[in-house]
This record gives C-alpha cells, sequence and structure tokens, in this order.
C-alpha cells in the first residue's frame, strides 16, 4: 500500500527536507505552510491522504485548528494526524491530542521516530501492531505464574534491530532470518526460558542464566560482551551469505527483578503496560544497553504507575490525598485575607509524590477531573471546620485544572458542588493556570463566566509564566491576578524586573482585579511589593503550606505573622 502524506510545515527549510525524506521512503506527499492551505489541498485533492503531519504553531490557521476542522468533517474525520513542533506548553499539546491528534513527535525530528509513528498509525491492511498486546500478556502470564511459587525472575529484553530493508524480504529469506535467530537464541540461552516475537524480532529471556550468569547493575560490560555475542553468531550461523548484510544491531534491556515483584498485587492491566513500554524501549534502543531497577528506573515507573494508583486511590477515597493550605496575607496590615488549598499525596507505595508530578499524571491519563472532584471535597470541608473556630478563615482558593474547564459542564457542576457544601459563593475563589487552551476556548470561557456569575472569584495562577495575549486576558471575567513568584528573584536590583512587576499590578487594575503575589519569602520583597500597591501576597516568608490544624492556630493567634 503506497502511503500518501501532508505535510503543513511554515518552515520552508523543515518543509522541504520532511519532503524529500518521506518521498525517499516511498511515501508521496502534499504540502501546505498553515492550516488554511492545508484544507484547500485536502479539498482539491481526489484521493484523501493517509496521514496529516503538522506543525502546531503557523500563521492564519495552526495545527490544533487544523485538526478541529478536520474532526468536524466526515470526510476528513478519520485521516490520522502527527504533530512535529517544539514541546513548550503542554496543555497544548494535549489539547491537541483531544482534537483528533493520533501522535506528538518533537523537534528536531528523528527519521526512525517519524517513520515508526506512520506505520503505528497507519496499519497495514491485516497487519498487527508492533508490538501485540498477547506478547506482552505472554510475559505477564509467565511471570506471575512463577511468582506465585515465591521467587521472581530477572527479565532480559532483547531485540534483533536490523537495517530498513528487512521489511521487503521476499518470504523465502525471511524464513531464513527468523530460523538464524532461533539457532542463536538456543545456543545462547540453551538452560533459559525465553519467549521470541517473530512479528517484531523481540525476545524476553528469563533469570539469564545459560546465557549471562547473575545479572545487576553493574553487569553492563556482560551485556556489552552479550550483545557483540549475538552479532558474531548470527553472521556464523547465516545458512547464506545473503543474510550477512542483515547483522543485528541488539538492544538490550535488563529489568531486575525487585522491579517486577514491586507489581505483585497490581491489576494486570497495569503491569502489562508497563512490559509493554519496556519493550517499547527495547524497541527503540538502537544497539544501547540499559539497566533498569528500582533505582535507575524512579522518573518512568512513577509515570507508569501513577494513573493506576491515583486511580485506585480516588475510587476508594483514602487519606492518601490531603490538603495543605497556604495563608494569604493583606499587605497592608498583616492579617490573614484567606488561604489556597494546595493538593498533596503521601502515597503508600510511591512516598510523598510532588503535586507537579502526580497533577500531571492524572492531566495526561484523564483522571484530573475525578482527582480535582475529590481534592476540592476535602477542601471545602476543612473550610467548613475552620468556620466553628472562634476566629474564622475568611476565604478559600483552590486550583482547578485547564483540562476541567474545556469540559462544557464543568461550572455548572462546581456551582452545584460549592451549594452543596453551604459555603458562600463569595467566600470561594477558583485558580486557573495561565493557558491560551483554557482561557481562549469558547467552554472555557463559558465556563469561567459561569463560574462569575454564580459570585465566586476568578484568579489567573502563575500569571506572567504563560503567553496570555492581553486582549484575551481583558475579556476574561477575572477577579485576581496572581504574579508569578518567579519575578521576584532578583528584583530588588533589577529595574527592568521592578517596571515588569509593577505594570503587572498596574494591569491588575485596570482590569477590576486585586493583585497577588507568590512565593514572598524576604522582608526586602515585601516592602517593595507594598511601595508598588500590590494587594495580597503569600509565601515562605509568612508561612509554608501548613495543614488545617496549624491553620487553626494561628487563625486564633492575635499576632501570627511578623509584620
Amino acid at each position: 500500500m503506497k502511503i500518501k502524506a501532508l505535510i503543513v510545515e511554515d518552515d520552508e527549510i523543515l518543509l522541504k527536507n520532511l519532503k524529500r525524506f518521506l518521498e525517499f521512503e516511498g511515501i508521496s506527499t502534499d504540502t501546505a505552510t498553515n492550516g488554511l492551505e492545508a484544507l484547500e489541498v485536502i479539498q482539491q485533492s481526489e484521493v484523501l491522504h493517509d496521514v496529516v503531519i503538522t506543525d502546531l504553531n503557523m500563521p492564519q490557521m495552526g495545527g490544533m485548528q487544523l485538526a478541529n476542522v478536520l474532526q468536524a468533517q466526515s470526510r476528513t474525520k478519520d485521516i490520522p494526524i502527527i504533530v512535529i513542533t517544539a514541546f513548550g506548553q503542554k496543555q497544548n499539546l494535549l489539547t491537541a491530542l483531544r482534537s483528533g491528534v493520533k501522535d506528538l513527535l518533537e523537534k528536531p525530528w528523528d527519521a526512525d521516530d517519524l517513520m515508526a509513528s506512520i506505520h503505528r498509525v497507519i496499519p497495514a491492511p491485516g497487519s498487527e501492531p508492533v508490538l501485540p498486546n498477547n506478547y506482552a500478556n505472554q510475559l505477564y502470564d509467565y511471570l506471575f505464574s512463577v511468582s506465585s511459587a515465591g521467587a521472581l525472575p530477572s527479565i532480559l529484553l532483547l531485540r534483533f534491530s536490523f537495517s530498513g530493508q528487512v521489511k521487503t524480504l521476499a518470504g523465502s529469506m525471511r524464513s531464513s532470518l527468523l530460523s538464524t535467530i532461533e539457532t542463536v537464541l538456543q545456543e545462547v540461552f540453551p538452560g533459559d526460558q525465553w519467549i521470541y516475537n517473530k512479528d517484531d524480532f523481540s525476545v524476553a529471556v528469563f533469570d539469564c542464566e545459560g546465557g549471562s550468569g547473575a545479572l545487576n547493575i553493574d553487569n553492563k560490560d556482560k551485556l556489552k560482551s552479550l550483545q557483540s555475542r549475538i552479532g558474531k553468531l548470527f553472521l556464523r550461523s547465516a545458512p547464506d551469505h545473503q543474510l550477512a548484510v542483515f547483522a543485528p544491531l541488539v538492544a538490550a534491556i535488563f529489568v531486575d527483578k525487585s522491579i517486577l515483584s514491586s507489581h505483585q498485587g497490581s491489576e494486570r492491566h497495569a503491569v502489562v503496560e508497563r512490559l509493554e513500554s519496556l519493550l517499547e524501549g527495547a524497541k527503540s534502543g538502537k544497539g544501547k544497553i540499559f539497566l533498569y531497577t528500582d533505582d535507575s528506573i524512579k522518573l518512568p515507573s512513577l509515570r507508569l504507575d501513577m494513573p493506576s494508583l491515583i486511580n485506585r486511590a480516588v475510587q476508594a477515597k483514602t487519606p492518601e490525598f490531603s490538603i495543605a493550605w497556604q495563608p494569604q496575607i493583606n499587605l497592608k496590615d498583616g492579617s490573614i485575607h484567606g488561604a489556597e488549598a494546595l493538593a498533596r499525596w503521601d502515597s503508600p507505595e510511591l512516598g510523598f509524590v510532588s503535586p507537579e508530578k502526580f497533577i500531571s499524571a492524572a492531566e495526561d491519563w484523564g483522571l484530573i477531573d475525578k482527582l480535582g472532584t475529590l481534592l476540592r471535597d476535602i477542601a471545602m470541608e476543612e473550610f467548613l471546620a475552620m468556620q466553628t473556630l472562634e476566629v474564622a478563615l475568611p476565604r478559600m482558593s483552590f486550583n482547578v485544572s485547564p483540562f476541567e474547564l474545556l469540559d462544557p459542564f464543568f461550572a455548572k457542576e462546581l456551582v452545584e458542588r460549592v451549594r452543596s457544601y453551604e459555603i458562600p459563593f463569595e467566600r470561594v475563589t477558583v485558580e486557573i493556570t495561565e493557558s491560551a487552551s483554557a482561557l481562549e476556548s469558547q467552554d472555557g470561557l463559558n465556563n469561567l463566566r459561569l463560574l462569575k456569575d454564580s459570585g465566586m472569584g476568578l484568579a489567573v495562577d502563575d500569571f506572567g509564566s504563560g503567553f496570555t495575549s492581553l486582549g484575551a486576558l481583558s475579556e476574561q471575567p477575572l477577579t485576581e491576578l496572581k504574579i508569578d513568584r518567579s519575578y521576584l528573584s532578583g528584583i530588588a536590583d533589577n529595574p527592568k524586573l521592578l517596571a515588569v512587576v509593577s505594570n503587572m499590578v498596574s494591569l491588575a487594575e485596570d482590569i477590576d482585579a486585586i493583585s497577588v503575589v507568590e512565593g514572598i519569602e524576604e522582608k526586602e520583597q515585601l516592602e517593595i511589593l507594598r511601595a508598588l500597591g500590590c494587594n495580597y501576597g503569600q509565601g515562605y516568608y509568612w508561612s509554608k503550606p501548613i495543614p488545617m490544624a496549624d491553620l487553626g492556630i494561628l487563625l486564633q493567634s492575635p499576632d501570627p505573622f511578623p509584620q
């Protein structure tokens, strides 16, 4: 099947390079320099394109708007879209995914990654996925059948990474190739259990006693030796000289058994998901050797395990998630104006996880709606508890993800939620991170207006860290601008920085909003902000985020903070 692609890119050099590369790979191409041109090309084309490869940021019409238009039309809604862009604004990229984008690649683009993406979104008729689910399921079945006996094997994942010519092999030569690989495996791993995926040339070897002996984090040299041995054996075992050109580049990934043991008791789909991810690593290894242990895989482990752990904790409403309150101070008199409810997660499996990581994971995996509802319920319950104190907390604020605002029913449901707690709307402020996808979308704008009409305050959090245009900002029904903490570092010695913050405070006044500065840590910063006329502030100068009980003590103190 010959693939027909449409490339949409405003960078002339990049456009030419992409076109040249794809045509060299046998893919026919059309080009456009923005979304509007792309729509014209598609309209004039008698045969629909098999894939659209587009940048996001382009004049006249960007990639996200193009994706929305293509998804809205019956003729084009099934065309897979691949985005190649600089990874700067995650909110926009994830919004693109929701707009029908099938894959995201980072600039500068990699030839192998691009071709893999194209073949992933356009599977050949009747073909199986590169890493079929049944392969990962076979690994799961083996691992957890032996684990029931009380011991887990270590696992070595290999992939015979051949040149691109393999996909053009005649049937007879492919059979010979597969036979040679099996011969090599039998010689290298005579006493080991292994599973071989012939569709992808991937191999999973358990315990690795016959080929490499005991493996651990110090055995990278042993893996390199094994890698070299496999390549030499392949050439020696080749039944005829024609196979010599296909000598493999073997990627080796060793997985320590402690990682596998950490998944005991997990749901099957979560473990299979982990195995598929590791197999993907072997697929893209390009001859590299990876050693994965509990210590060396912290970030991937968190990213892969978080979704199921978050979902479990939210569903069970366990006390893993909690709220820490950070007081907001009136800069004129030092009184407590209110407090921001900040999310915290102390996971039994992962320990304390930073909000940036688990909030991001919840957004990526579509769990932010459930998590956000749970966290706001905890915050409202604690706020009500503090109303029984002799000196009550005047008002509360909590964060809302930009992705929640893209749900057309979000504001209505939140209004009903606040009403159910019988909390006066004027004592609640909703904070949203500065994001074009939320502040400029129609659903986002409708939600903001409904929240404002209810009487709740609306704050733009981390103002100055995003890229919302002043024109768009002026159209939002905002009541607060929360100036990002990054503007405070060096403000006393930097006149330009001082001028920027002064302009932000003035901007807040111009749009009838109050100004709040985050991250105040020093007396000098406080005095400068008072002189600029800033209304409120929060930061370690007064208090780090604290539990409700500690905030209650501060509320009852006649003079809780330094002036």
